[in-house]
């Protein structure tokens, strides 16, 4: 069974997020913002002078645009990819998951899929650590040979559950 799809930018946004989720232990930028709203609350318990606190709170200011800056260049280099960004096909086999487009093919046994994670709107497949990425969108591509991947998908690893 095969289904052909195209992944949106945002779609695209949330696989790369999803894989930099699966290879990080932890998230720098979320572990900085929270070190840096501890030091700004300590500071103003222990009456640090001002200019602390304004170096925390720019420090914090610089994450946040980073953080939107990521995004934008990742949805970038989607737009930019003609492999990213044209159709995609996912086939299952027996033996393993597959994907093809125009300019590359890749075939993944089942036991050396990366991670897949269904959410109520998408389903995404990391078939390596480093590349077959696939974002496929449930109301986009509601149908029986989604359905069927999915359920091929469940019958031969495990799937995690996610909530968006």
């Amino acid at each position: 069974m095969k289904l052909t799809f195209k992944m949106t930018p945002e779609e695209y946004y949330l696989g790369w997020k999803y894989r930099m989720k699966k290879w990080s232990k932890f998230d720098v930028n979320k572990i900085v913002l929270i070190l840096s709203l501890v030091l700004v609350i300590l500071f103003i318990i222990l009456r640090v002078d001002i200019y602390f606190i304004i170096c925390i709170l720019l420090l914090m200011a610089g994450i946040m645009l980073s953080l939107s800056a990521q995004k934008k260049s990742v949805m970038r280099s989607y737009a930019y990819s003609p492999v990213n960004n044209g159709e995609q096909t996912v086939r299952i086999y027996d033996e393993g998951i597959e994907f093809f487009n125009s300019y590359e093919k890749m075939f993944t046994p089942w036991q050396s899929v990366y991670a897949v994670q269904e959410t109520p709107q998408y389903i995404k497949i990391l078939s390596g650590y480093s590349a077959g990425m696939a974002v496929i969108s449930k109301s986009r591509y509601a149908s029986a040979e989604l359905d069927g991947i999915i359920g091929a998908i469940k019958s031969h690893i495990k799937v995690e559950e996610g909530k968006k």
